[in-house]
């Protein structure tokens, strides 16, 4: 059994799950098999059990039968964030680049310059 997102639905009754960004499927509403109560149609964002079936002849995407509609899903600003993150390759700053204290650069007069002003 796989775990999706519902990306888009049409009001034909067919619609798209993402597993991950490359890996999609169709979904038919003759293949939901269980939905929240009241919910006619899954809201897209809803989060989607289901098995997976070869394409039809034809068809584009593998078909996802079986399908459960758990939940609907809002998304905050940070889950928004750290799902987009998912798919975004960003190179992790070497160690060696540590930024310095600037305190610790200035320039502080040494006990030698010290005994030279005397």
């Amino acid at each position: 059994m796989k775990v999706g997102t519902l990306k888009s639905w049409s009001s034909r009754g067919f619609g798209i799950v993402a597993v991950t960004f490359s890996e999609v499927y169709f979904l038919h509403a003759s293949n939901v098999t269980e939905t929240p109560d009241g919910m006619e149609e899954p809201p897209i964002g809803s989060t989607i059990h289901f098995d997976v079936s070869p394409a039809r002849d034809g068809g584009k995407y593998p078909q996802a039968i079986n399908a459960r509609i758990i939940f609907p899903t809002k998304l905050t600003r940070e889950e928004t964030r750290a799902e987009i993150q998912k798919y975004i390759y960003v190179p992790k700053a070497q160690d060696s680049a540590k930024p310095t204290d600037p305190a610790k650069t200035l320039a502080t007069p040494s006990a030698d310059d010290a005994k030279e002003g005397e």
